[in-house]
C-alpha cells in the first residue's frame, strides 16, 4: 500500500467514525481555495459522489463551494470555505443547509481550520443545528 493510500484509508476511518446518518453534512474550512491536494478532499469527494472533483476539474468560478448529494438516505452536503472568508459567505450557505437539514439529521461536522469564534457565530446563526468539530 502506498503512503497516499494509507493516508486516505486513515482519513476515511477517521471521518467514518464521526459522520453517521445523523449528520446532514460538513462545513470544511481550509487554508486556501478548493483543491484536490487539500487534506480530506478524497474522502469528502467520495461522500458527495465526486461533486468536489467536478468543481476542481471544471475550475468553476462560483461564490461558494457547496455541493449536495444523497448519502445515508438523505440530502448530504459539503461546503468548503477558505478559513479567511467572511462569515457572510458561510452564512448564505448555512441558510441553504438549514432548509435541507431535517430534525433527525441536524448534526454538522466542522472540519479543518476551525476556531472558537467561527463555531460560536455558526451556533448563533443556526441554533437548531448541532455542530461537532474535527480541527486539523
Amino acid at each position: 500500500m502506498t503512503v497516499d493510500a494509507q493516508f486516505l484509508k486513515q482519513e476515511l476511518r477517521e471521518l467514518q467514525n464521526l459522520v453517521t446518518e445523523d449528520f446532514s453534512g460538513v462545513i470544511w474550512l481550509t487554508r486556501g481555495e478548493l483543491s484536490s491536494e487539500l487534506p480530506y478532499f478524497s474522502v469528502l469527494d467520495y461522500l458527495v459522489n465526486g461533486a468536489l472533483q467536478q468543481l476542481v476539474n471544471n475550475r468553476m468560478t462560483i461564490s461558494q463551494n457547496l455541493v449536495m448529494a444523497k448519502n445515508f438516505g438523505h440530502a448530504f452536503f459539503v461546503a468548503q470555505f477558505s478559513a479567511s472568508e467572511e462569515i457572510k459567505k458561510i452564512e448564505s450557505a448555512l441558510t441553504i443547509i438549514s432548509q435541507e437539514s431535517q430534525k433527525k439529521h441536524s448534526k454538522i461536522l466542522l472540519l479543518g481550520d476551525v476556531h472558537l469564534e467561527i463555531e460560536e457565530q455558526l451556533k448563533r446563526l443556526a441554533p437548531h443545528l448541532h455542530f461537532e468539530i474535527l480541527a486539523s
